[in-house]
């Protein structure tokens, strides 16, 4: 089983008087399949100690099938303080390792008042931690992320198949959310970005009520999710039989820096995140719109839509097989259109597979 798997990992890298605390809801989808209705309720916890691990779940939300770990009801802030004090004396540990940045105030106070009756240390943990179990994706993960890049792919090429003059952007934002969940996405990777004309300049606009109309710029954004693992996937075209000149420019420049980004995958030198972001920024540096690219190359994705490594100037995490990112140059005129393409891509040993092809 992936999850209990992920959960493995995690202990292995305890002390025998440690008590590691996962609060951010994807840390404990990762490790016990748990489904959340709203992520951003407070729906379960996770404890893991050298020997044994610990779901603490809302009285109200279903254990997930073949559960490997206690359960415990209630977390509310006093609860889970209570049942982390039950734990370290149980277990005789003197720490606890709690994420400082997912945990609320409310919650740390009420943990901290029960580690100081018990003499217990409260350390912040490193993310890197689980983040370096999360980059590269198991094959049950990868299987998930595939079948999301197909779906994506599929709803994607149906979508555009189906504009006419007339459809407003929220309306093409309804009927392709509609194609994702036919098709079998859990529901949308994110907010689905749909946008008309100028409004592809700004990189995450939202669907409003503009009208599109024959020769006209549009990019659309989105993605599917499969078990709770994302695609993510961008494209953007022409509507119309008569594309400006300088749309044909742009989208010459993007398509081509996409390729060499995607292309340096297949290199036999250690990439690092840099080396890919470097190698679809030079070419629009090259083309003279630099100052246009106004966001990273791409960006790692999974349970989160954005996970490390962020395909950035400066950051030289080592590119991997197993990994999945998105490459997702772009140039953005404003007032004028913008033109990202993208696609979800896993790291291979040979290079790179696209997830959300067309």
């Amino acid at each position: 089983m992936q999850y209990q798997q992920h959960a493995l990992q995690l202990q292995a890298t305890l002390q025998p008087h440690q008590a590691l605390l996962l609060s951010h809801p994807n840390d404990v989808v990762y490790c016990t399949g748990f489904e959340y209705l709203v992520p951003e309720e407070r729906e379960a916890f996770f404890v893991i100690t050298k020997q044994n691990f610990y779901l603490i779940r809302a009285s109200f939300s279903p254990v997930p099938a073949h559960a490997f770990f206690q359960v415990l009801d209630n977390c509310k802030p006093a609860s889970v303080a209570r049942h982390l004090a039950n734990i370290v004396k149980d277990e005789q540990m003197s720490e606890i390792l709690f994420d400082k940045s997912s945990l609320f105030y409310e919650e740390y106070e009420a943990i901290l008042d029960e580690a100081t009756t018990l003499s217990c240390t409260l350390r912040s943990f490193d993310r890197n931690l689980i983040w370096n179990f999360r980059l590269k994706k198991s094959d049950d993960e990868v299987k998930y992320m595939r079948q999301a890049g197909r779906i994506m792919a599929q709803a994607m090429q149906a979508i555009i198949a189906e504009l006419h003059s007339g459809m407003t952007e929220k309306h093409v934002c309804h009927l392709l959310t509609e194609k994702l969940t036919s098709l079998g996405s859990d529901k949308n990777a994110f907010p689905l970005i749909v946008a008309f004309g100028a409004h592809g300049a700004e990189p995450h606009y939202q669907p409003g009520d503009a009208v599109l109309e024959d020769n006209m710029p549009v990019l659309i954004d989105a993605g599917a999710t499969v078990k709770g693992y994302r695609s993510d996937m961008t494209r953007s075209f022409w509507f119309g039989a008569h594309p400006t000149e300088e749309f044909l420019k742009i989208e010459k420049i993007v398509q081509a820096a996409y390729t060499a980004a995607f292309e340096k995958l297949s290199s036999s030198q250690r990439l690092k995140a840099l080396d890919l972001d470097q190698a679809a920024r030079s070419l629009i540096k090259t083309a003279g719109f630099e100052e246009y690219f106004i966001h990273t190359t791409g960006h790692g994705i999974g349970l989160d839509i954005h996970e490390p490594p962020s395909l950035n100037w400066s950051n030289e995490t080592p590119i991997e097989p197993s990994m999945v990112i998105t490459i997702e140059p772009g140039i953005y005129l404003e007032d004028t259109f913008g033109y990202r393409h993208e696609n979800t891509v896993l790291v291979t040993e040979k290079g790179g597979e696209v997830l959300t092809k067309i």
